[in-house]
């Protein structure tokens, strides 16, 4: 009988699922515990968790519920450069295993208000 698995590597390290949690924003809008739940369940499951720039949980937070999973920060690349590597540099005093690079909003789109 064969045995199916889901485990692949990611950054070198064993993950059990090929795909991980996406950054979304404002979880404590949902929940109280906000992204916090999300990072604990992530590492339990060995699933990437990206946390995303406009979190509503601090990095610490999200450090402590996350300590030995894989976790991404997400970045805008601002105008302001100096901002962005100060959340570069953020991402790995926390221990972030990395960061993405998100390009997809660098413009809000105009509002009609009727």
């Amino acid at each position: 009988m064969s045995k199916l698995s889901f485990n692949t590597k990611f950054l070198g390290k064993e993950v059990g699922l090929p795909f991980g949690v996406a950054p979304t924003a404002s979880h404590k809008l949902a929940h109280e515990e906000g992204e916090k739940i999300l990072a604990s369940i992530s590492q339990k499951r060995d699933m990437v968790f990206t946390l995303s720039t406009l979190s509503s949980t601090s990095l610490t937070d999200i450090q402590a519920a996350n300590k030995d999973g894989i976790r991404i920060m997400q970045v805008y690349v601002l105008k302001d450069r100096e901002i962005t590597l100060k959340q570069i540099k953020l991402a790995e005093k926390y221990g972030f295993s990395g960061i993405a690079i998100t390009v997809d909003a660098q413009v809000f789109g105009k509002r009609i208000n009727n």
